[in-house]
């Protein structure tokens, strides 16, 4: 996740992760698993975006990965999903 954010490219995973808040940054869709429907909603947007609309979300991406990688807390956050 971190390495697509780093990249520009917007998320679009589960709730079920320390990436939270993603619509909110423009930086991608953090989905409730057990509603379908959001993820449908988020691609038919993602997909109908021009290229400026898409340049901010990008940017969103791209800045989100800049935050967490300069904190090591949602790093260490990020590798106790693998722990478990």
């Amino acid at each position: 996740m971190a390495e697509a954010l780093s990249a520009g490219l917007p998320l679009l995973i589960s709730d079920r992760t320390p990436w939270r808040g993603l619509t909110e940054q423009h930086a991608g869709w953090d989905l409730a698993l057990d509603r379908p429907q959001g993820f449908t909603s988020a691609l038919k947007e993602l997909a109908a975006m021009d290229q400026g609309a898409l340049g901010g979300w990008s940017n969103g991406a791209f800045q989100l990965a800049a935050r967490y990688l300069a904190d090591p807390k949602p790093i260490e956050k990020t590798l106790c999903l693998f722990e478990q």
